[in-house]
């Protein structure tokens, strides 16, 4: 009997379900406009909770698949030298290897880490790859798994390379390639190795994601004895496997009294740096989990909890407006209500009634929000430079939408049951509708006034950004760009491939001018600077280096001098570094000698001041340091490969140019030509994605504050419409009576003005504060987001309007 009952209640319960979730999808279906309104709305918010949750779930699992995480260290090194902000750089010197090992360390494994771009070759196809030079305590350390052959044992072998499945397959077309021979190019030819190993492919964001691996230990791995054996030069990354038993502060320990041994850190350091028991460079013991947040991921972070406090406001924002909405439509379902209880329909039934419509709408919202984020998520990632979450199209996700969903209906049932449950039945059958309780208005239009000010603040943050942004790429440094394009050479460029190239370039028609550099002026490939000294005035400059034609291909002006090669260690000095350098005229400056690196600098120009800095870095003196015509520097920033500046009036013609001569001289080498104005862009990329996500995020604004004023609007016009219709009868015009309409709904625009715009203009203050070259905004920002907000609510309130003018007087007036 007692299992006939609970078949039978739970039977009456699923029909009772089926029942409120078909009226809830009629009274979706009823108001077309309402439930897009609702639905887009909802899905905004959940969509950018949802995708928040997942980068940042993302960010933690780095560590996935690794035995142990936690045993896992990073080797951390900070400088820490008086003035310095002392920032640790996720990144360790690598005699750390050979002191940790020499030592005897308790470690279970010690491996160095280090992913650079390297050309490679099969078969006579050559494309770059991803290449980690690693150790053999690398593999189990982070659980890489061998496909075929042994990955440990191939790092021990110099001349064996390990390759991933996806690199195998790029390269042969199969992932079974033991044995086959793939060409390395180093140091200006190629190396072979022989495949070693495969292994399976790792997430792209995993700490040790890459195409190949080779022994760091290899001749062709590129480290000098400098990048090897020197103590305070970041040559990549050092993890350790902690030995059972041993902690990471044992570790720490040990690291910084190898440090404190080290001849660099007895001697090279400033006496000042290690006064008073100072340590002047500093190692830590950090988790691998820490990785992602620490360093440059620490702005990630930061980026990632202020997207978090915004989706979570979205959220709340939407939210408010599905209450909004449905308290406009409970208005109109009084009778209906009235009706179900009169029929003895319970508390508790209405409840679920609500239940099954919030459910409903929630559910489908959370769905296409779950679909609008996987759209949104390549975007956002690239925009906070983070992989892409996988989680949104798993089973993760989906879990994750219907439990957001679950949690947001439980509240946006709450308000309309207790409507319901306060309605009066007889009042409302005889026609007696009542209105909403003065706390209830109070508390829907502070939610109306809160979403205005957000729409305001995020609309003037916006566009102050986007003006410092496009500022920052227009304004004047001095230094022709607008025609100016780079073309980057070969590492393994000979002289006489450069100069064979730069020859028959000269000779295009589209080329009118060409100089070699070891980067474009203000490209900020390099970021070289130096102390200079003068007869005791010292000064810290920042180095260019380039070719004599350098200063007409850019247009700087000359003020004294010619801009010659034959000087011992030429130098052209701007304006800036005349002045901080003590002389007085550019006259004075010619032919005197500069000490600085143990070099002596023969000044044999000067020119009008150039700034290579972006609009946050304080802008330097500057020096160019002239290339004679066969450059072989001996420093190394000096030898890096060199940059060809051309100026052009016709870059298709150029690019044409380019494509049929470079395969004379670099067969299996490619090409990029970029313009200067696109390299310059490079310097902003940061700025560039945080303009962009404030964009992203005031627009999403904009559209909830959108759907606020459409229930506003619509609330006021379902409120006024009796007395809308009488002054019609009347003869009122629809412009006689907008202005009735139009104050209520501007008297909370001007409470949100007051609100958002002094804020945001402190805001906009506050960003703007960490430039050093800002532009002054002025009010026009704020008038330019309240006038769109203006035109928002004139719209919104018209369309309402005409809509209730439209209804049958006789109708109404009967109801």
């Amino acid at each position: 009997m007692s299992r006939i009952s609970l078949a039978s209640l739970g039977y009456a319960a699923l029909h009772a379900s089926a029942l409120d979730l078909r009226v809830a999808w009629r009274q979706l279906r009823a108001r077309p406009l309402h439930m897009v309104v609702l639905l887009l709305g909802q899905a905004l918010g959940l969509g950018a909770v949802l995708l928040v949750a997942a980068l940042y779930f993302d960010r933690t699992q780095v560590s996935q698949g690794v035995p142990e995480p936690d045993r896992v260290m990073l080797l951390d090194f900070q400088m820490n030298l008086p003035g310095d902000g002392g920032a640790w750089m996720v990144g360790t010197p690598y005699a750390f290897y050979e002191g940790l090992k020499t030592a005897r360390a308790p470690l279970a494994g010690l491996s160095r880490f280090e992913v650079n771009q390297r050309r490679v070759q099969v078969q006579g196809r050559a494309q770059d790859l991803a290449l980690a030079l690693a150790d053999p305590d690398l593999v189990p350390m982070f659980g890489l798994r061998a496909l075929h052959g042994d990955a440990r044992s191939a790092l021990r072998q110099p001349q064996q390379l390990v390759l991933s499945a996806q690199a195998a397959r790029a390269l042969f077309g199969r992932e079974d390639v033991l044995g086959q021979a793939v060409q390395l190019r180093h140091a200006r030819q190629w190396v072979t190795l022989s495949v070693g190993a495969v292994v399976a492919d790792l997430p792209e964001g995993h700490l040790v994601q890459a195409q190949a691996y080779i022994s760091a230990d290899s001749p062709a791995s590129g480290l000098g004895e400098q990048d090897r054996s020197a103590w305070t030069w970041l040559s990549g990354r050092v993890y350790a496997r902690l030995a059972p038993g041993v902690q990471a502060p044992q570790l720490a320990a040990l690291a910084q009294g190898l440090l404190e041994q080290s001849p660099v850190y007895q001697h090279d350091l400033p006496p000042e740096a290690k006064a008073d028991g100072r340590k002047g460079a500093l190692v830590r013991a950090l988790p691998i989990a820490r990785i992602p947040f620490e360093g440059a991921g620490q702005r990630t972070l930061l980026q990632l909890h202020a997207l978090a406090a915004l989706a979570a406001l979205v959220l709340v924002l939407s939210t408010a407006n599905v209450l909004n909405l449905n308290s406009v439509r409970l208005l109109q379902r009084q009778r209906e209500m009235a009706v179900r209880k009169s029929l003895g329909a319970s508390p508790a039934r209405l409840t679920a009634q609500f239940a099954a419509e919030a459910l409903l709408l929630n559910v489908l919202a959370a769905l296409l929000g779950l679909g609008l984020a996987w759209l949104l998520s390549p975007w956002l990632a690239g925009a906070l430079k983070l992989p892409a979450p996988p989680q949104l199209g798993q089973g993760l996700g989906w879990a994750a939408a219907v439990l957001l969903a679950l949690l947001v209906s439980s509240l946006t049932t709450a308000l309309p049951a207790w409507q319901a449950w306060a309605l009066r039945s007889t009042e409302a059958l005889q026609g007696r509708q009542a209105s909403e309780s003065p706390l209830l208005r109070q508390v829907r239009r502070g939610l109306t006034v809160l979403q205005f000010a957000i729409a305001l603040g995020t609309g003037t943050l916006a566009l102050v950004v986007a003006w410092q942004n496009q500022y920052g790429l227009d304004r004047d440094i001095g230094l022709r760009t607008q025609d100016i394009y780079t073309l980057g050479l070969p590492e393994s460029v000979s002289d006489m491939q450069r100069n064979t190239l730069t020859q028959r370039l000269a000779q295009l028609p589209s080329v009118q001018g060409l100089a070699l550099g070891l980067s474009a002026p203000a490209g900020g490939r390099l970021d070289v600077q130096m102390s200079v000294s003068h007869q005791g005035r010292k000064a810290k400059l920042k180095l260019l280096y380039g070719e004599p034609g350098m200063l007409s291909l850019y247009g700087l002006r000359l003020l004294a001098g010619q801009p010659q090669a034959q000087a011992e260690n030429p130098v052209v000095l701007d304006e800036r570094a005349l002045r901080a350098l003590g002389f007085s005229t550019p006259q004075e400056a010619l032919a005197r000698g500069l000490s600085g690196m143990g070099k002596t600098y023969t000044v044999v120009a000067v020119v009008a001041a150039y700034t290579q800095e972006a609009t946050r870095e304080a802008v330097m003196p500057q020096m160019l340091v002239l290339m004679p015509p066969h450059w072989r520097g001996n420093e190394r920033i000096e030898q890096l490969p060199p940059v060809l500046s051309l100026r052009t009036r016709d870059p298709a013609a150029l690019r044409s140019g380019i494509a049929q001569l470079w395969p004379s001289v670099f067969a299996d080498e490619p090409w990029t030509l970029e313009h200067l104005d696109e390299v310059r862009q490079h310097r902003y990329a940061t700025d560039l994605r945080i303009g962009a996500l404030v964009a992203g995020v005031s627009g999403l604004c904009a559209l909830l504050a959108a759907f606020g004023l459409y229930a506003l609007a619509q609330h006021t016009v379902q409120r006024r419409r009796l007395e809308l219709v009488l002054r019609k009868l009347h003869g009122a015009s629809p412009w006689q009576l907008l202005p009735t309409l139009l104050g209520e709904v501007l008297v909370l625009v001007l409470l949100a003005a007051l609100l958002a715009l002094p804020l945001a203009q402190w805001l906009a203050s506050l960003y703007l504060s960490d430039f050093v070259d800002a532009i002054a905004p002025g009010p026009w920002p704020a008038l330019a987001a309240l006038l769109a907000l203006l035109l928002l609510v004139g719209l919104a309130v018209v369309q309402q309007l005409l809509q209730a003018l439209r209804l049958r007087p006789m109708a109404l007036l009967q109801g």
